[in-house]
């Protein structure tokens, strides 16, 4: 089950980074592509730490 979670954060998180790009080449907002990228970070880190516990 833990790979099922693993593999569905990981493509979430994939999918928000390329939104990421998309806000930094199309829209020129670096800002908000950065804070994007910070959610998509933020996606992967806090269930890897929940699953380290």
């Amino acid at each position: 089950m833990k790979l099922i979670w693993s593999l569905v954060i990981l493509y979430v998180s994939y999918y928000t980074l390329m939104y990421a790009r998309m806000i930094w080449e199309k829209r020129n907002n670096k800002l908000g592509a950065f804070f994007v990228a910070i959610l998509a970070i933020s996606i992967v880190a806090v269930p890897l730490w929940q699953m380290m516990k």
